[in-house]
């Protein structure tokens, strides 16, 4: 929270596009909040845009969430290390063209 606090009063002076994209690995994931890894995916990217918006401040018009389960790796699935690498999220910022 500290860092999506100090993230929020850096983009609250911006006028930037935030998406929200939230990773998972490949292991198979069934349970009654979470279905699959696309909705565990998405879950991830909600709770930081709701926290952006609630807590930092930004508008909602400028935020956006993506899920993408495990269809995009930051490294390859191959041990327990590299699967927490991959149980993420990735804020991108879109700046407007001037």
């Amino acid at each position: 929270r500290p860092m999506l606090n100090a993230l929020g009063e850096n983009l609250q002076r911006t006028d930037v596009l935030i998406r929200v994209e939230g990773n998972t690995d490949d292991l198979p994931i069934v349970t009654d909040k979470y279905p699959s890894n696309w909705e565990l995916s998405m879950a991830r990217a909600v709770n930081i845009v709701k926290y952006l918006s609630s807590q930092g401040g930004i508008s909602p018009g400028r935020l956006s969430a993506a899920g993408y389960a495990d269809t995009r790796p930051k490294t390859p699935n191959v041990n327990p290390e590299n699967r927490q690498l991959n149980r993420r999220v990735d804020i991108i910022l879109t700046f407007p063209e001037n």
